[in-house]
């Protein structure tokens, strides 16, 4: 969990403090770790980088409190096990 302290931020200016933080630890490792990314190349599925380059490259899906509720719940409705 990220929790960044932002003087007159409110929630979503801190989801939006979470994602640009997250966007940027991915963006360091694939500019500065592509020997460990090779490694881990096909371990267990092919694709990493490109999966951390799709992450990077669009807006993150963000939902309030309730539509999250209500996704889980139609979820576990359809007996979906995380």
């Amino acid at each position: 969990m990220i929790e960044p302290e932002i003087a007159f931020a409110d929630v979503y200016d801190v989801i939006e403090c979470a994602e640009a933080y997250i966007k940027f630890c991915i963006k360091f490792v694939l500019e500065n770790n592509a020997e460990d990314l090779k490694f881990l190349e096909g371990r267990p599925k092919k694709g990493l980088r490109e999966y951390l380059e799709s992450i990077i490259s669009k807006p993150f899906a963000k939902a309030s409190y309730t539509e999250a509720i209500e996704i889980l719940q139609k979820v576990k409705e359809k007996g979906v096990v995380f």
